[in-house]
């Protein structure tokens, strides 16, 4: 159950429509309905920068550019935020955002300390294999605690539109039966 369906204050709605997106580019209605433990958890994801990270990954190749990058490292930050906020398993879709999950669990002490100052505990990646097939509700999980937050999900993610669309009308339609 996604509580982003439930009815808002309606004067906080239209307080909303006015305000600046909140932390990562979060809708402004979405942040203002954070108790203040969960504002200051997504305003230090969106304060944390990870230079080493970004030089490593330009240096191997992984992205052409520091914009490329950074683009991938928010979408990142954005994922951490929902897993620990949703407690819900959230699916990895996208490559490029993958690999900065992947590089920066190679620089371990800055990782663990990453993790123990924005999640509380370490973020285990779990990687999808055959044998431990995580199948689609990952990925539905992503779309339906991403879009009402963000919106919808950027290319990077690799989860195309009517997908997205198709999850969120399942969602509304689980939510009104």
């Amino acid at each position: 159950m996604n509580p982003f369906y439930e009815r808002i204050d309606p004067a906080l709605e239209r307080m909303a429509l006015h305000a600046l997106p909140g932390p990562l580019g979060m809708k402004p209605l979405a942040y203002a309905v954070l108790n203040d433990e969960q504002q200051r958890m997504w305003e230090k994801l969106d304060a944390y920068q990870a230079p080493f990270l970004e030089e490593k990954l330009l240096i191997e190749g992984d992205f052409r550019t520091p914009e490329h990058y950074q683009e991938a490292f928010t979408e990142w930050k954005r994922f951490l935020g929902l897993a620990k906020t949703s407690g819900r398993f959230l699916g990895m879709p996208s490559e490029k955002v993958d690999a900065v999950w992947h590089q920066f669990i190679l620089f371990t002490p800055d990782y663990m300390k990453f993790c123990d100052e924005h999640y509380g505990r370490y973020f285990h990646h779990v990687p999808n294999i055959p044998s431990r097939k995580q199948g689609p509700d990952g990925v539905e999980a992503l779309v339906q605690e991403y879009v009402p937050r963000f919106g919808p999900l950027p290319p990077i993610w690799e989860v195309c539109s009517h997908r997205q669309d198709a999850v969120m009308a399942r969602s509304l339609t689980d939510r009104v039966v």
